[in-house]
């Protein structure tokens, strides 16, 4: 029998209430979980037979500002609700009510999660923990998933697995507001590429063109990527401003990072080795060159 969604949401917040603490937007928090509430203080119970029985989800990587990813399971029939968050992360549990039972799982309630990752969570491994939540409010054991939280800048998940080489140059170029903003490099032999033109072949690629036709996703970033052999010599870094998109200005950043020797012998890392901020103005729109504005050199090796 399927449950009152308006019921199954008032047991929620009295779960919330009886933490004698009102129930926060969760904005600052680093995972949000749609159409749960957030419970700062949740009673927990290890020994409870209340319990999540099964987790599935897709993929461990978490794709940076990820929006949308589906995680689902199931809990035991005397649960209610379940109940997740970041491990060690955060201030909270984000409390959503099971759904209807599985008839093949002996009617084991379900539950599916729309999860969604803040911009600014730290990269690197993380573990998602989730319990089944009794009608008391009491949880149940922990259950625990891991996750590797990936970050802006392309590094062949080196920030979960420091074994892995990350490319040996990025060039970065993020900012602040909807804006078609193109990353544009000069190669050091006078090429000139950007996400209009996105390849070199060997000496790297543009990652995505972002903002293009003022189609906003939130990414507000592109990346010049060289997994291996860059040209060596001087590089120039441009920030373009195809389509101001209806803003004044635009803030952006371009930053430069190189692969570097790991801690221990056989890892890698991730060096940021330069870094400049500039200002582009709805004066400065243009495509290619007459847009673009110099941000950086730098050269290699």
């Amino acid at each position: 029998m399927r449950r009152s969604s308006a019921c199954a949401l008032a047991l929620v917040a009295a779960i919330v209430a009886s933490c004698g603490v009102p129930s926060p937007l969760g904005l600052e928090e680093p995972i949000r979980v749609e159409r749960a509430m957030l419970v700062s203080d949740l009673a927990t119970r290890d020994s409870s037979t209340t319990a999540i029985t099964a987790f599935e989800n897709p993929s461990a990587l978490v794709a940076h500002q990820q929006r949308g990813k589906l995680v689902s399971g199931r809990a035991t029939r005397d649960a209610f609700a379940v109940a997740m968050r970041l491990q060690n992360r955060g201030t909270g549990y984000w409390v959503l009510p099971l759904s209807t039972p599985d008839p093949s799982a002996n009617d084991e309630l379900t539950f599916e999660a729309m999860l969604s990752f803040a911009g600014d969570v730290t990269p690197g491994p993380a573990v998602a923990e989730v319990r089944a939540v009794g009608r008391d409010g009491v949880a149940g054991p922990a259950s625990f998933f891991p996750l590797c939280l990936l970050g802006p800048i392309p590094d062949n998940l080196n920030v979960c697995d420091p074994s892995l080489a990350p490319p040996l140059l990025v060039v970065s170029l993020g900012w602040d507001t909807d804006a078609d903003l193109d990353l544009e490099v000069e190669l050091p032999d006078g090429r000139r590429i950007g996400p209009k033109r996105p390849s070199a072949g060997v000496a790297g690629a543009i990652d995505i063109d972002a903002g293009a036709s003022c189609r906003h996703d939130g990414a507000r970033r592109e990346n010049f990527v060289v997994a291996d052999a860059p040209l060596l010599g001087r590089y120039r870094v441009y920030a373009s401003l195809f389509d101001a998109c209806g803003q004044s200005h635009v803030y952006t950043r371009a930053t430069v990072h190189r692969r570097a020797l790991g801690a221990r012998e056989g890892t890698f890392s991730q060096a940021e080795t330069a870094r400049a901020d500039a200002q582009l103005t709805a004066f400065n729109v243009g495509a290619g060159e007459r847009g673009a504005q110099l941000v950086l050199e730098f050269s290699l090796p």
